[in-house]
């Protein structure tokens, strides 16, 4: 799941030049995707770096350096 809210950040990123500064807009559905995906990548379960450091851990026989995990 971390992985696909990367890739999703990365998607609207690539966005950003087509649209222009029209996308900036408050009213513009563009920038209400921008800061959902921006937001939903923000979330503890999908930060990329914490959870591939945790995966890790774990994977190898240790233990996750997040203790709510």
């Amino acid at each position: 799941m971390g992985h696909a809210a990367k890739l999703c950040v990365q998607a609207i990123e690539r966005l950003i030049p087509i649209v222009g500064g029209r996308g900036l807009e408050l009213a513009d559905p563009f920038q209400r995707a921008w800061r959902d995906a921006h937001a939903v990548a923000q979330h503890i379960a999908l930060v990329w770096d914490l959870q591939a450091l945790n995966y890790g851990a774990v994977r190898l026989g240790g233990k996750a350096g997040d203790p709510r995990i």
